[in-house]
């Protein structure tokens, strides 16, 4: 069966879920149509060759580790990569980056799905 990116777990406090989950949803998206109709259009270009594809990020494993510092020195050296492979590879780059933090491993919520390591 196809994972289909919904975790399902109990928390101890249902009404504050809820209430996070629609404050959540009252905020604008992080991650607009028309710039995911581009990078879908930019990887069909990588797929054919047109472009270099460079993708690269962190996967923190605590909230300490997530913070400004860290995420500006990750997004720092991959903008750095993608100067020295436009300039030296003569091609265009289309930039994939990303961050996340565990939260299933902190919260202690792990499941043989993700193949994950319960830290608490």
């Amino acid at each position: 069966m196809p994972h289909s990116g919904i975790v399902f777990t109990r928390f101890e406090y249902p009404q504050e879920l809820d209430s996070v989950v629609k404050m959540l949803h009252s905020y604008a998206p992080l991650v607009f149509a028309g710039e995911a109709r581009k990078l879908e259009e930019r990887l069909g270009e990588a797929a054919m060759g047109n472009v270099f594809l460079l993708q690269g990020g962190d996967c923190a494993e605590s909230f300490k580790e997530l913070n400004a510092h860290n995420i500006q020195d990750t997004f720092r050296v991959l903008l750095q990569m993608a100067v020295v492979l436009m300039f030296g590879g003569q091609v265009p780059v289309v930039k994939v980056f990303y961050i996340y933090l565990q939260f299933l491993i902190l919260l202690g919520q792990c499941s043989p799905l993700y193949n994950c390591r319960c830290l608490v």
